[in-house]
């Protein structure tokens, strides 16, 4: 298991014992969305995050846009590997911090 503690304990687990080195300069990205699926051959996501953009020269008016920058291109065994990672991580973290329902709920209460 990778323990770092600048990207968590959990991120890698280490099933064949294949060594992971973490090149010092590696890329972030935040995502407020994505979108994708299956080709034939592979999964296909797109991320991107949502952007205020000028809608005109004088830089008065502006609309929301969604950049793309990224997509990750992963096969079947990869993408179930992350969905099972994905939950795993998900479950650990509401059972800490609550779920997203019941954190609207709690909101709610408080409006009230």
């Amino acid at each position: 298991m990778l323990k770092n503690p600048d990207i968590g304990e959990n991120m890698v687990e280490q099933k064949n014992k294949i060594p992971l080195k973490l090149n010092p300069d590696i890329k972030q990205i935040y995502a407020t969305g994505a979108f994708g699926g299956f080709t034939p051959y592979d999964c296909r996501i797109v991320l991107f995050n949502d952007s205020t953009i000028p809608t005109d020269e004088s830089n008065e008016n502006f609309q929301v846009a969604r950049i793309a920058d990224y997509e990750i291109i992963m096969p079947h065994r990869t993408v179930k590997e992350l969905y099972n990672w994905l939950g795993k991580l998900i479950n650990e973290f509401e059972d800490v911090k609550g779920s997203n329902k019941q954190f609207r709920s709690n909101l709610k209460e408080r409006k009230d």
